[in-house]
Formats: C-alpha cells, sequence, structure tokens
C-alpha cells in the first residue's frame, strides 16, 4: 500500500477503499496543498502512471497524464515523467483538488479529429507515423487534438476500455514511429522490452554544421533541469550530476552548412537527441530551444520549417503477444527531404 505522510485529498481522486491508499495533504512552496504518497513495497517498481491510476480509478486516463506533464505531479519533489519507475520510500505528490479540475475539463470531441492512419494493425498493436507538431498525450496548449485522441477515435469506445497505450513517445515537434499496444497486456510488454532495450529505432536528424567525423558515440551524463527555461534548454550536459546518456551517430550526408546524421539511442533520457547534437556542436536544425534563433529564423523564413529536423525513421520490435519480428521503415517527411538536399 502507499502510505500517508500528512487531509484527505478531494474526493475525485479517492479510490476504492480496496485499493489500500491512504493520503494527506501539506503546504508546499510550489503548490497551496499536496496529497503526498511514500511508496512501500507493494508499489516499488511500478511507473508513475500506475500508480496514479489506481489511485483516481474513476479518473480517465487523458486528465491524468496532463497533470503529469504539466508538472502538477512531482516525485521526490520534482517533476517526473508518467513512464518513471518507483523505488522505495520515494514520495508522489499530486496537487490536492488538481485531478477534480482536470476531470471538469471539457473533453474533445472525438468525431472532430483527424483520422488516424495505422501504417499496421492488428489484434494487439497498432504502428503510426506521427506527423511533427502533434502531441502524443494532452498538455497544456495543445488543444484537444493529441496523437492518444486520434487513436481513441480510432478504436472506439469498446477497445479504448481495454487501456491502449504508448511504450514511448516523441516529442511534439518530432515525426516519426510509435508502437501503441492496444491492450494492457501487450503494452506491459512493450514497455519491458523498451527498459531493456529490446526495441530498436533509428533516427534521421539534420544539423547545423559540417560533422567531421563519420560516425561517433556521443557519451555525456545528462541532467534535467527542474525551472521554467521558456526557449532555453531544459536538458543539460552535466559530466558530475547527470544520468548516463549514451547517443551513436552515423555521418549519411555533409554539405557546406548542415549535415545529415543516423542516429540510435542506447539509453531514453529527456530531450537526449536535442541536447547530445548541441553538446557536440551541432544543433538540430529548426530546434527553438537547443538550436540557433537566427538560423533558425532563416529556415523559418525559406523552408517554413517550425520544428526540429528530426524524424524517427526505423522501428523495429518483436510482437508482445505473437512474438514475431516485426520491421518498419517510414520516410523524412516532405519538409525535411526539402532541406536535405543542402546537406
Amino acid at each position: 500500500m502507499l502510505t500517508a505522510r500528512s487531509a484527505a485529498p478531494s474526493t475525485a481522486c479517492a479510490p476504492a477503499s480496496s485499493a489500500g491508499f491512504k493520503c494527506r495533504s501539506e503546504a508546499a512552496p510550489w503548490r497551496a496543498r499536496l496529497v503526498q504518497l511514500i511508496i512501500d513495497e507493494n508499489n516499488a517498481g511500478r511507473r508513475v502512471d500506475s500508480v496514479l491510476r489506481r489511485l483516481c480509478a474513476s479518473t480517465p486516463l487523458g486528465p491524468l497524464m496532463r497533470l503529469i506533464r504539466v508538472g502538477a505531479v512531482r516525485l521526490n519533489g520534482r517533476r517526473c515523467r508518467g513512464g518513471t519507475r518507483l523505488r522505495l520510500h520515494d514520495t508522489l505528490q499530486l496537487a490536492a483538488g488538481a485531478v477534480s479540475q482536470a476531470s471538469a475539463a471539457p473533453q474533445p470531441s472525438l468525431a472532430s479529429l483527424p483520422p488516424l492512419e495505422p501504417l499496421y494493425e492488428d489484434a494487439d498493436v497498432l504502428v503510426v507515423d506521427k506527423p511533427a507538431g502533434l502531441a502524443c498525450h494532452p498538455g497544456t496548449a495543445r488543444g484537444d487534438d493529441h496523437l492518444m485522441a486520434r487513436v481513441a477515435q480510432h478504436l472506439g469506445p469498446a477497445q479504448v476500455g481495454q487501456a491502449p497505450g504508448l511504450c514511448q513517445r516523441l516529442d511534439a515537434g518530432v515525426s516519426g514511429l510509435l508502437v501503441v499496444g492496444k491492450q494492457a497486456r501487450a503494452l506491459r510488454r512493450l514497455s519491458a522490452d523498451v527498459e531493456q532495450g529490446r526495441i530498436l529505432k533509428r533516427y534521421v536528424a539534420i544539423v547545423a554544421g559540417r560533422v567531421a567525423a563519420p560516425a561517433g558515440r556521443i557519451d555525456m551524463p545528462l541532467r534535467v533541469t527542474d525551472q521554467p527555461m521558456g526557449n532555453r534548454p531544459r536538458t543539460l550536459a552535466d559530466p558530475d550530476h547527470g544520468a548516463l546518456a549514451v547517443t551513436d551517430f552515423r555521418r549519411l550526408a555533409v554539405g557546406t552548412d548542415c549535415s545529415v546524421l543516423c542516429l540510435r539511442l542506447h539509453t531514453g533520457r529527456t530531450h537526449q537527441i536535442r541536447a547530445h547534437l548541441r553538446h557536440l556542436g551541432h544543433p538540430l536544425l529548426g530546434d527553438a530551444r537547443y538550436g540557433d534563433a537566427q538560423r533558425n529564423a532563416r529556415l523559418l523564413a525559406t523552408f517554413g520549417l517550425r520544428h526540429p529536423a528530426l524524424h524517427a525513421a526505423v522501428l523495429r520490435f518483436v510482437h508482445p503477444i505473437s512474438g514475431r519480428r516485426m520491421s518498419f521503415a517510414t520516410p523524412l517527411p516532405q519538409i525535411l527531404r526539402r532541406l536535405a538536399p543542402r546537406c
């Protein structure tokens, strides 16, 4: 069970008594009142989003994911991700009343969303090519249209009740391949494969400058800052206090002022590719947070490039139910195909 540290939360966040959760709230500088939960042996190893879904059983997944994304859920006092695994004695904090407010927010009219066009679909998984500019989950300024809302529209109410979800995600500005587990068993197995490094994904990136080495490895620990950064980097190179982060690259083409790289991640840190390429001295073209503002302004005027020039082009995984090896590839979006010949 989850052990209470400190008054009861709003009823929207009160689970069935059989779940065994006990919650209290206390003052904190970042929120007036918090529901604070201490993780015990029964919940150690679970994901943040899994624990929240048990705690707030009557609340749809979308509002809960929105709370995580906007920072209303904290792990040991810091922002966290839904996929983060909890450890024994971790402290999970939730702003009191946040769940009821999120649940009361107007829900999207699914019939009004653009249709989902899967590259592959069976009873257990579907593979999609996410366009740049579409968030994976609901956020603060994304509106009602996001990838999982389109998935819900595509699957219909009956299948949505089986808790489909993503085992990985892409930043809103990044395009490319993603696999959705259509039911809980498939999603659990896919998520386990992600943690074990058994899902292979390769990215194509167009970066500033001439990359001299034909191939290499960026082995630089990264630290995610907890401070509001605007358009400044959120993830920073920090060899002393950062978490292990490793990215391999191979040069595909080089031009007068840009290069095309193939990238493979060995770890999955927040903004890892974007932060590593900035550390390398070759930031992604079009990246407002990690790139060069003047160059990006020229690319916007010339090509209409509004997002980082990064595409998840190859996806390989073992089917979570049948065990069949699956492999998918997708070409660069049109705007990146126009940009690549410059390199």
